[in-house]
């Protein structure tokens, strides 16, 4: 039951991801990005906070290096992210946040590589070599040099940070100790 509860649930991420990036969109002009980005990862507490409580209190309260950690982490991995997500949102299509983030795995998996020395195999290679494929095909629709015609936009360069950021933040948390 609980398999198949997990299961049913998958979807409720990609979902809200893909609203996160329809609300940068629409919100433009009438909520500051940082208060929106507050606003998210606030109702995102709430909502998880009966659920995580239990574990939480066993575990006890974190050290000193633990606070750091997760300041950092969330700094990069909520805050820039979510804010920057909405800024970009100003003056790019919720279209063009989503296939941006959608390089993501692409680049965490190449700096995992570079940064981490993670070694690949050639299954992991075609993998990351069909991603980016894909994202291309999608973004151009089909044209491939169409990239070099393509406008951009000032909104892009706050998705392709918060991109960034979000392949930081998911390599630190990679080395972050866990209890």
């Amino acid at each position: 039951m609980r398999r198949q509860l997990a299961y049913a649930l998958i979807p409720i991420t990609p979902a809200f991801w893909s609203a996160n990036y329809y609300v940068a969109a629409k919100a433009v002009g009438e909520i500051e990005p940082h208060a929106l980005a507050l606003l998210r990862w606030g109702f995102a507490l709430c909502l998880m906070l009966p659920f995580a409580w239990p574990a939480l209190k066993r575990q006890g309260m974190p050290s000193k290096q633990e606070w750091i950690d997760s300041f950092v982490l969330g700094g990069l991995g909520m805050w820039i992210c979510g804010a920057f997500v909405y800024y970009g949102g100003r003056s790019t299509s919720a279209l063009n946040i989503g296939l941006m983030y959608a390089l993501s795995p692409v680049l965490i998996a190449l700096f995992s590589a570079l940064w981490l020395k993670e070694r690949f195999d050639k299954r992991q290679i075609l993998g990351v070599g069909l991603a980016f494929t894909g994202v291309i095909w999608i973004v151009t629709r089909g044209d491939p040099l169409a990239v070099s015609r393509m406008q951009w936009v000032e909104g892009d360069l706050w998705i392709a940070v918060a991109v960034l950021c979000w392949t930081a933040y998911s390599l630190l948390l990679r080395q972050r100790p866990t209890k």
